[in-house]
């Protein structure tokens, strides 16, 4: 659980730099690997109560810095080692991180670790559009085509094309050799490495259509963050 909450500060504090400098038109590494190392263990072996006093610094922190952004800075890049992005997406990623950390904590202590369906939907344009073709590591020889439905949603379809070099993501409908079909919540713990497509199908939580063999290999082809 510290590690958790290490995780979750550490990379808020490497989120609000990478802003800050991005804004500045600066793109370069705000921190080493190494010292991004240290600075976990650090926050790892810290007492209960110096985490939560840094949780919430660095979350004051990280509000502060987007109350005084314009639209024109929201835009602005900023460094990330897997892909510069803009500093709006690193709002949105934060987001996604928090709650999804928070899923891990609940569900790691047997609780209702139940996903927000708004808060799921709101994010799904941001882990399948963005996040899925930055950690995408093309494998020769696969090539597949995965549809994802967002069940009782209106034009909220993606079509996903592996190739040996890279994830094209549309938002749109198109021949797929697999269609995934669910709630926005059971899609974004998909996409986000927190559910398995073979044990939601057999949960009947995932619809599937197609070639279901090949929906069973989804993470070996559609890698986990």
């Amino acid at each position: 659980m510290r590690r958790l909450v290490a995780h979750v500060v550490s990379n808020g504090e490497w989120f609000r730099l990478s802003v800050e400098r991005g804004v500045a038109g600066v793109t370069e590494p705000c921190v080493s690997e190494q010292e991004r190392a240290r600075r976990l263990d650090e926050l790892s072996n810290a007492a209960p109560d110096e985490q939560i006093a840094a949780l919430d610094r660095v979350t004051h922190a990280f509000e502060q810095v987007y109350e005084g952004l314009t639209s024109e800075q929201l835009n602005a890049i900023c460094y990330h080692r897997r892909g510069d992005r803009s500093a709006r997406w690193y709002a949105r990623h934060r987001l996604a991180e928090v709650a999804f950390h928070q899923w891990d904590l609940r569900h790691s202590l047997g609780r209702d670790a139940t996903l927000d369906e708004e808060l799921a939907f709101f994010l799904l344009p941001t882990l399948i559009e963005s996040n899925l073709p930055h950690i995408y590591a093309g494998r020769p020889g696969i090539k597949s085509r995965f549809g994802l439905v967002a069940e009782g949603r209106p034009v909220s379809t993606w079509l996903l094309t592996a190739g040996p070099e890279r994830l094209d993501v549309v938002r749109r409908s198109g021949a797929a050799d697999v269609t995934i079909t669910a709630l926005p919540s059971t899609l974004a713990l998909l996409v986000y490495g927190r559910a398995n497509l073979a044990q939601l199908m057999r949960q009947g939580h995932a619809h599937i259509a197609g070639d279901r063999g090949l929906a069973e290999r989804f993470h070996t082809i559609i890698p986990r963050p």
